[in-house]
This record gives C-alpha cells, structure tokens and sequence, in this order.
C-alpha cells in the first residue's frame, strides 16, 4: 500500500544533493579567488540547481498527493494493521519537512542569481577596503 522505493526518485532526489553540493563548494572556492570567469560559473551552476528544484517540486507535490491518499486510505480503510497508518503518516512528515526545505533552498539560490547578476552586470572598478582601527587614545589630559 506504501509507495515503492523507486530507483528514479532516489536518483532524482541525490542528482539534486550534488548539485546543491558542488554549487556549495563552487561559492566558497569563488570568495577565495574571486574572478569573473568564477563568478559567472558560479551563477550558471546556481541556474541549474534552481532548475532541478523545479523538477524537485514536480516530484515532491506528486508524492505529497499520493501519501495523503494512502493515509486516507490507511486511516479509513485498513484498520486492522494500525502500522500502514504511521509508516504514511510518517512518510508525509518527511517528504513535507523535504518539500519546505527545497523551497527555502529555492528562495536562496534566487537571491544568490540576483546578487551574482548584480556583480556581473557592474561596470565600475571597484577595490577593497581594509579598515585599520586606530590606535585608543589615552585619557589622560596633556599639559
């Protein structure tokens, strides 16, 4: 009654975690040795996991439907084995709290496009500052 463990859901779903993996490790390498050929592989591997959280959605929505319709029918219909019940309640937790982080993985990545195209679109040159704090004054009066 519970859906099977398919292999292309488990590849789907660790397709994803690569992507969110290596678009990770891509920002990090970018801080350090910030260039612009960096940045704009950074911003194309940012549009790709978008994308598969896209299809992610497509997945997770489809799963959501058809949990709830088995714990319906769990919850009504098979009342003998009380465990088919908490396995497909159990299952939507999790595929929930799945579904709520990719959106909030999704919403990130967003931001991140915006403020990379945003550093790529400008022009300017532009420098770093290095703030040296000065040295504390003494508080004694001076004569």
């Amino acid at each position: 009654m519970l859906p099977q463990n398919r292999p292309t859901n488990h590849i789907v779903f660790s397709l994803l975690l690569c992507k969110f993996l290596v678009s990770g490790n891509l920002s990090i390498y970018t801080e350090i040795h910030p260039s612009k050929k960096m940045v704009t592989v950074c911003m194309a591997m940012y549009v790709v996991s978008l994308l598969g959280s896209v299809v992610s959605f497509g997945y997770r929505i489809g799963i959501l439907i058809r949990l709830n319709d088995i714990t319906y029918g769990a919850h009504y219909y098979d009342r003998e084995d009380i465990w088919n019940l908490y396995r497909a309640e159990q299952n939507l937790g999790v595929e929930g709290i799945l579904f709520t982080s990719s959106l909030c993985v999704s919403v990130l990545l967003i931001f991140l496009c915006v403020i990379t195209r945003l550093s790529l679109k400008s022009t300017q040159t532009q420098f770093i500052v290095q703030h040296i704090p000065a040295a504390p004054q003494s508080e004694t009066a001076s004569n």
